[in-house]
């Protein structure tokens, strides 16, 4: 049966781990890059490839893993600014126990199984020397360029980043986030468009009933004017009729005078009743 570094990993992990344990130790401390990229860098305890692994997972972050030229570039630049000259240090690339000694066979990240098709490779490098260096590293005596190593004896430091799922699922939050930011401004602004085209309704119907009332009442008034100024020329133009008003005419004044008040007050409280409609309308859409 194939045996692939998917099945053999478990159990050298928990071999590892327990052999090891006792140099299960950490004094790293956390550093940004350039790029704005933060790293939790261990320089001086050692690990093997599988417990540096493994203490970051423990942190909740992976190896780091570099896969592209500027952020390989902000690394060793923020490297250079701790370390006087290149450490050794683990990064999370392995080459799946491949025993093959081509320089160009396959690198993928530990975290993700992704293929990683970036190198800064020490000249020479990788040799897979005795056919078992399948974990790579950055090597101290190769300004910061990396090396295939053993995974398993060689103790050295570690370098661990954000996990890869932690920082997609970051993005994808970033994302939605940014899209529902868009959809409430679109909707706060159709809102407030919504508002202020209430607000100019609310202001010509004001005006509008404003006018209305006023025109009724004045029609009210007219028509009561010309109630008086056609009796007056009625008892006019037929005498007889003056005894008649003379005995009436009190009542029928009093009686129209009465009707132009009921028009008014009437007219006042249908004003006063649509003022609060409106208001209440404006409370309820205020301007923006």
């Amino acid at each position: 049966m194939k045996t692939t570094f998917n099945n053999q990993f478990p159990i050298v992990l928990l071999i590892l781990s327990i052999t090891g344990s006792n140099r299960l130790t950490s004094a790293g401390r956390w550093y940004t890059a350039l790029d704005k990229r933060q790293y939790y860098i261990e320089g001086s305890t050692k690990y093997n490839w599988l417990q540096a692994m493994d203490k970051c997972s423990r942190l909740g972050l992976q190896l780091a893993v570099i896969d592209n030229p500027s952020k390989n570039e902000a690394l060793v630049k923020l490297l250079r600014s701790i370390f006087r000259k290149s450490p050794d240090l683990w990064i999370g690339h392995h080459d799946e126990f491949n025993r093959a000694k081509n320089k160009n066979r396959g690198w993928y990240a530990a975290s993700s199984g992704r293929v990683i098709n970036f190198g800064y490779w020490r000249k020479g490098e990788p040799n897979n020397k005795k056919k078992n260096e399948h974990c790579t590293q950055i090597y101290r005596k190769a300004d910061f360029k990396w090396n295939d190593e053993t995974c398993d004896n060689h103790y050295f430091g570690y370098i661990c980043e954000e996990h890869y799922l932690k920082d997609k699922y970051k993005r994808d939050m970033t994302t939605k986030q940014n899209t529902m930011k868009q959809r409430n401004n679109e909707l706060l602004s159709s809102f407030n468009a919504t508002q202020n085209r209430v607000q100019e309704n609310l202001v010509i119907a004001r005006n509008e009933t404003g006018n209305i009332l006023e025109l009724w009442e004045r029609s009210c008034e007219v028509v009561f004017e010309n109630f008086i100024q056609s009796l007056e020329e009625l008892i006019k133009r037929k005498p007889y009729l003056q005894a008649v008003v003379a005995d009436i005419g009190a009542s029928v004044y009093e009686l129209a005078l009465e009707a132009k008040k009921d028009i008014s007050t009437l007219t006042t409280e249908a004003r006063r009743s649509i003022e609060e409609i409106q208001l209440n309308c404006e409370k309820a859409y205020p301007p923006t």
